[in-house]
């Protein structure tokens, strides 16, 4: 997780220790309660610096449903966080090839990287696998652009 996801997750889990306490748990039941909604959430307990994205999202959902449970917007929210995180690391790995390319050449080209690095077509990706074409191109684009002088 990133340091904000990790400042988000436990700001969210501050806030569930408080509804769950509420609900009549003990103190000493907390950090027990934590690892179950982990199991709710992922079928098994992860470490939370372990969280993939989807993961974090699926704690970050149950936690919010102990603190919000009648905003449904949040949970629709948290449901489409994978297909927007998708989305938006599609559109960068779009405008970093469109620097390598010409203008015909970016859709073909993350074809190709599609097939090279991961074996399956461009629109067939994952998130992760979209984020490591990303991480490729970056360093594809830093290698073109020219040094400053020092």
């Amino acid at each position: 997780m990133s340091p904000l996801q990790t400042r988000l997750y436990w700001r969210e889990w501050a806030a569930c220790k408080k509804a769950l306490r509420r609900h009549g748990y003990a103190g000493d039941e907390l950090e027990p309660q934590r690892h179950r909604i982990h199991i709710e959430a992922l079928g098994t307990d992860v470490s939370s610096k372990a969280l993939t994205n989807a993961q974090f999202d699926a704690v970050l959902s149950v936690f919010r449903a102990y603190t919000r449970p009648a905003d449904l917007a949040e949970q629709l929210r948290i449901i489409d966080q994978p297909e927007q995180r998708l989305a938006a690391y599609r559109d960068r790995a779009t405008k970093l090839a469109a620097e390598i390319c010409d203008v015909r050449g970016p859709a073909a080209y993350l074809e190709s990287l599609a097939q090279r690095i991961c074996g399956r077509s461009w629109e067939r990706l994952a998130e992760t696998e979209v984020a490591k074409i990303c991480g490729v191109l970056v360093a594809q684009v830093k290698r073109q652009r020219p040094r400053a002088p020092a």
